[in-house]
């Protein structure tokens, strides 16, 4: 069996615990006006804490700033560092972060340990519960009414007196144990199906808080579990389709047509053979007064080329205009 060793020390399983539960409870209310989370399990989260412009962190990031500052407008990533800083320095005034200095003075979020980064999440996920208005409503009206409660219970508790916590649809389990010098610490008892499994088939069948919780795994969490894998399976196989089809479209359009030959132009049957003979001799130089008395071109104009009023509209070609002479000039009468 595979086990997945955690990057966080076991004092910070317990705020990736509460930012997961926060996630998950309130990622479920449909309501207009909060900025959605984004869809995410434990070791997503985990991971993202150790890299630098990771997505999911950023989009964590931008929605859990833009629920408790009450901006209708999601902010932009590039806005979060300077809205964070003041965001933490204003807190730290009013004693609402146990923090000696703000982590944000010197540095970027990015370049923050993974530990910092989840103890600002959690201090943000406080701060979404205490300053957003839309968050304080859900929790508002969902006393006494029908909707899903927000509150967290234990799944069960062992032999020890140690309870037992899940959340959402991952088949993380989380152990809480109690000590009177070191407080509540919490550890991961399973992050997989199969440590699921396992730890249900370890646990005493004689005792009955045992018994119960070993059947509250088997019967509500293992099946919960196993159909987020199946939607997270058919989610990526439909990302993957996608992608294979946007790459069959790019390289249809790429790749050269088949089967089609290149165009080939033969213009033999065009021109004759007279029509591109030698024929400079058929050349005449006129001279100069032979052009000038060349007929001038006919003008469309009437104004330009005027017509006798005596002449019909149309003449045809074989008349012959008489032309007057000055014989023919009479006087006109006074």
């Amino acid at each position: 069996m595979q086990h997945y060793e955690s990057a966080l020390p076991p004092r910070a399983q317990w705020e990736l615990a509460f930012i997961y539960a926060f996630v998950t409870v309130f990622g479920g209310f449909d309501r207009q006006g909060i900025h959605a989370f984004p869809d995410l399990q434990p070791e997503d989260l985990e991971r993202s804490l150790n890299g630098e412009n990771n997505p999911l962190l950023n989009d964590l990031l931008t929605s859990f700033l833009s629920n408790t500052l009450n901006r209708k407008k999601r902010l932009d990533i590039k806005q979060c560092h300077k809205e964070l800083l003041k965001l933490i320095n204003s807190k730290m005034s009013l004693m609402e972060a146990d923090l000696q200095t703000n982590p944000l003075q010197n540095n970027s979020f990015e370049q923050l340990e993974p530990t910092t980064k989840l103890t600002l999440l959690r201090y943000m996920v406080e701060w979404q519960l205490q300053d957003s208005n839309i968050i304080r409503s859900i929790v508002d009206t969902s006393k006494g009414t029908s909707e899903p409660s927000i509150r967290s219970m234990p799944v069960g508790t062992d032999s020890k007196k140690r309870a037992y916590w899940h959340f959402g649809d991952a088949p993380w389990l989380w152990r809480e144990k109690s000590k009177l010098r070191s407080g509540c610490q919490w550890e991961t008892v399973s992050r997989t199906i199969e440590e699921l499994q396992h730890f249900a088939e370890s646990l005493a069948k004689d005792i009955r808080s045992e018994r119960e919780l070993a059947e509250y795994i088997t019967q509500e969490i293992i099946p919960l579990a196993e159909e987020a894998v199946r939607r997270k399976q058919r989610k990526e196989r439909e990302r993957d389709r996608q992608v294979l089809a946007e790459q069959l479209i790019t390289e249809r359009r790429l790749r050269p047509r088949r089967g089609v030959r290149p165009a080939r132009y033969n213009f033999d049957d065009m021109y004759k053979d007279e029509d591109f003979a030698d024929r400079s001799d058929d050349y005449i130089c006129e001279s100069p007064a032979a052009v000038e008395q060349s007929t001038p071109p006919t003008r469309s104009s009437n104004r330009l080329n005027p017509r006798p009023s005596s002449l019909p509209m149309y003449i045809d070609e074989h008349w012959t205009i008489p032309t007057t002479s000055a014989k023919d000039v009479r006087p006109i009468a006074e």
